[in-house]
């Protein structure tokens, strides 16, 4: 989409990417045509980046595997851009891979977590971390943001949870710290900042789609001040120490990637109540990026005809934990050929 603003994937440019599930359903976004091209089988990797989701949803919507690794694991530089970032985005974004198989994101990975001394923010963190106490904790999570979800989605969570738990895992039904405030910390320091410094950007650039959703995401998000962005800041360290003190006695956590099955096609466009629908829905994608912690989405199979998954989040740097745990849920849960999912 353009200004990769949307969670749904098209352009006045080229058009609708199409989901290879069910044409008439978002193949999610910004990085959709990459999770459909892995998902109709043009390739078994693709690239992604993640600022509210652009990894995880489209990896839910097309039916493969993707993560949204921990701030300062993948370095990341753009020689296009005429000037930096701003600096929620730098904070909160990051790249990461796609895959049809888990075992793919592992490599795709460790080749893209190789250093480059143009990011200043990346870390030379190993990608296997310490032991951790055995059996592993996993707080499950059926509504973190507390919006309400599909019962299609409630079901996925629960039944991942069960998938684990046959698997040595400990699942216990809780609640992470202060979910929904992060995600609202998150709306102010991203919408807000691209309200003070995008809006020209949208104004010249965008296609009518993004120009409709910038005017949604204005209507919906009340326009932040500077202080009002600098609080937010100042505040993600609150969330970031409250989430280190759970996830140390609970290293994952098992939730849903968004409270709804695929959109319809252009739901986001069609007008503010379906604007609102999709930023209601995905509240459960956006506490991850203002933490800085690692997630991993992966698919569990099919409902009514459409990809379904859920999210594992880990400790900062513990990608490995994540994706251990994803690998158990895929074994469990095997999708149909990608080459041609309805066939």
């Amino acid at each position: 989409p353009a200004l990769s603003m949307r969670w749904f994937t098209e352009n006045a440019l080229h058009g609708r990417t199409l989901n290879p599930w069910s044409a008439g359903h978002t193949p999610g976004g910004s990085s959709g045509g990459a999770a459909a091209a892995l998902a109709a089988g043009i390739g078994p990797i693709a690239h992604g980046n993640d600022l509210g989701g652009s990894i995880r949803y489209p990896a839910y919507a097309c039916g493969v595997a993707g993560i949204r690794p921990s701030f300062g694991r993948v370095p990341a530089f753009n020689s296009t851009m005429a000037q930096e970032r701003p600096l929620t985005a730098q904070l909160m974004s990051t790249q990461g891979p796609l895959a049809r198989r888990v075992r793919d994101l592992r490599l795709a990975l460790a080749a893209m977590a190789e250093g480059d001394i143009r990011d200043p923010w990346w870390a030379p963190a190993p990608l296997e971390g310490r032991p951790v106490a055995r059996p592993i904790r996993v707080a499950l999570s059926v509504d973190p943001a507390g919006a309400g979800v599909h019962p299609a989605v409630a079901e996925a969570v629960r039944r991942a949870g069960r998938i684990l738990e046959a698997a040595g895992y400990v699942v216990e039904e809780c609640d992470p710290p202060a979910f929904a405030e992060a995600a609202r910390d998150w709306d102010t320091l991203a919408h807000g900042e691209a309200m003070l410094f995008l809006r020209e950007s949208f104004e010249r650039h965008g296609d009518p789609g993004a120009q409709a959703t910038f005017g949604f995401m204005t209507k919906h998000t009340p326009p932040a001040d500077m202080e009002g962005l600098l609080r937010t800041l100042a505040r993600r360290t609150t969330h970031q120490r409250a989430w280190a003190a759970f996830l140390a006695e609970r290293p994952l956590v098992l939730c849903p990637v968004s409270a709804e099955p695929p959109f319809p096609q252009g739901l986001d466009v069609s007008g503010q109540e379906g604007f609102d629908r999709v930023y209601r829905a995905q509240q459960v994608l956006l506490a991850t990026p203002l933490l800085g912690v690692p997630s991993v989405s992966v698919p569990t199979g099919l409902a009514e005809g459409l990809p379904m998954g859920v999210q594992i989040i880990a400790p900062r740097w513990r990608e490995d934990l994540a994706l251990d745990a994803a690998e158990v849920i895929e074994a469990a849960c095997p999708m149909p050929t990608p080459i041609d999912p309805r066939g």
